[in-house]
């Protein structure tokens, strides 16, 4: 759902992602809108709207902007929708909320996944309810063992899909 234009292709879009997240009894459901989705009161308006539509009593929505938002708008419109937003721990500071959600994006020197990244996001990460990570890259499996150890959670076996 990366643009919020309302119509039957939207409608049709979002009939079949909640399908899926019914199916896969997905716990999360993350919303990432793009560049076109602009800073603008319509664009908050549909993005409430989409949000309403959501099955937030089974999983939670986060909202990972990809446009020219700036930090202070997102968390507001976090606040007010009750939704987590995503932020790359690596590069940014941990939104407000007992939640958090974070997609380390695979560009330039984030590319690898490093221990030196695993700390940061663990410094960043101490005392939350929940974290979601999801990393992009090389060495991603060795990072999350790196990140489960720094956060005191049981190792995954990486031969396990």
């Amino acid at each position: 759902m990366g643009r919020l234009v309302a119509g039957p292709e939207f409608d049709a879009e979002l009939t079949c992602a909640l399908k899926a997240v019914e199916a896969l009894q997905a716990q999360w459901i993350v919303l990432r809108t793009g560049p076109a989705t602009t800073p603008s009161r319509r664009n908050e308006r549909l993005l409430a709207a989409t949000v309403e539509r959501l099955p937030r009593d089974s999983c939670r929505v986060a909202w990972e902007p990809r446009g020219l938002w700036e930090p202070e708008q997102e968390e507001r419109i976090c606040s007010e929708l009750g939704l987590v937003l995503v932020r790359d721990l690596r590069r940014s500071e941990l939104p407000p909320g007992p939640v958090a959600y974070t997609r380390l994006l695979a560009l330039g020197t984030g590319a690898r996944f490093s221990v030196e990244a695993a700390e940061v996001i663990a410094e960043r990460a101490a005392g939350l309810e929940a974290l979601c990570v999801v990393v992009e890259g090389h060495g991603a499996v060795q990072g999350a063992q790196v990140l489960r150890q720094l956060l005191g959670e049981e190792p995954i076996d990486p031969n396990v899909e």
